[in-house]
């Protein structure tokens, strides 16, 4: 899809080179730019694990491209990126803010090289700002973004998710935009500059719990055992079986309690859940965060399997 597009890769660590391998693996020719000890993932890896003296992190996201290393610092530098520049179509940074300026290399030095350069910059929180300096890092954007406060127990601490999901969507879209830059150009013949921040990844993974919040108020507590969510009410949710683990999705009670065989559900089903509350079927037309006429709070009776 991407052949004969030529990507100059300006990243490290995990969210810039997961966006270039993305469009490495649909068919662009990349040269990722190194220092002269090499990229900072080549010397690391997540459970220090290495291959031979190769770093696995380095390897999970940087396949299908070729490296150049270079002292971006020496004026032969300069003039070496400039000529890689004039032949490229897309550049990607994830620098921190404003070194690929003081480098001489930012988008509106390129641009007058390449006009037809599409310049995208990969940052933890955007170009500009207030949290324009600090760190961006997955599980700190997870905590800040208020993501790591949707898993866990009741009473548990704020939790976030086992893999670096931030870095990864902030990848994507980046990619996405950068697909999309490449059929502008198509049309208009001009280059263009785009960005992706972790913190908008962050946030546009909430979706549906944010906009729920905004429209509707707060949202519901976490329950213990942990429902997985905070939005979907019971029965959903992950739950301790005789002999292991039972993750229960969108399913009504009333199927449930056909297929556990559990005649104690049958009192429920008729019943709207709304988390902490509830409402019958004859009050569908209320507001759902409304109780139950007399103001009862029901859960779960039990979690079934258990029982031995």
């Amino acid at each position: 899809m991407f052949k004969n597009i030529k990507v100059l890769s300006f990243t490290h660590f995990l969210q810039g080179p997961s966006a270039v391998q993305m469009l490495s693996d649909l068919g662009a020719d990349v040269i990722k730019i190194e220092p002269p000890k090499g990229a900072w993932e080549r010397h690391w890896s997540g459970a220090d694990a290495f291959i031979d003296g190769v770093s696995v992190f380095f390897l999970l996201a940087n396949r299908n491209q070729r490296s150049l290393s270079i002292d971006l610092r020496a004026e032969e530098a300069r003039r070496i990126v400039h000529r890689l520049v004039e032949e490229a179509d897309v550049l990607v940074e994830n620098y921190r803010p404003g070194v690929m300026q003081r480098l001489g290399f930012d988008y509106d030095a390129l641009k007058a090289i390449n006009p037809r350069l599409i310049y995208c910059s990969c940052t933890g929180y955007g170009s500009d700002g207030p949290y324009l300096d600090r760190p961006g890092q997955d599980m700190l954007l997870q905590c800040l973004s208020g993501m790591a406060t949707l898993s866990g127990e009741r009473d548990a601490p704020p939790t976030p998710v086992g893999a670096s999901i931030v870095d990864q969507h902030s990848a994507t879209l980046a990619a996405f935009g950068i697909a999309a830059a490449l059929y502008k150009r198509e049309r208009t013949g001009g280059g263009s500059q785009i960005e992706s921040n972790m913190l908008n990844a962050a946030l546009d993974l909430q979706i549906e719990p944010l906009t729920y919040y905004l429209n509707t108020g707060p949202l519901w507590a976490r329950s213990k055992p942990a429902m997985g969510s905070r939005f979907h009410p019971a029965p959903y949710g992950v739950y301790r079986t005789r002999d292991g683990w039972i993750a229960i999705s969108l399913t009504t009670l009333e199927k449930l309690r056909q297929a556990l065989g559990a005649p104690e559900l049958e009192h429920y089903t008729g019943t709207r859940w709304t988390g902490a509350t509830r409402s019958t079927a004859s009050s569908r037309g209320r507001s759902p965060r409304a109780p139950a006429p007399n103001g009862a709070r029901y859960s779960m009776p039990r979690t079934y399997g258990t029982r031995r």
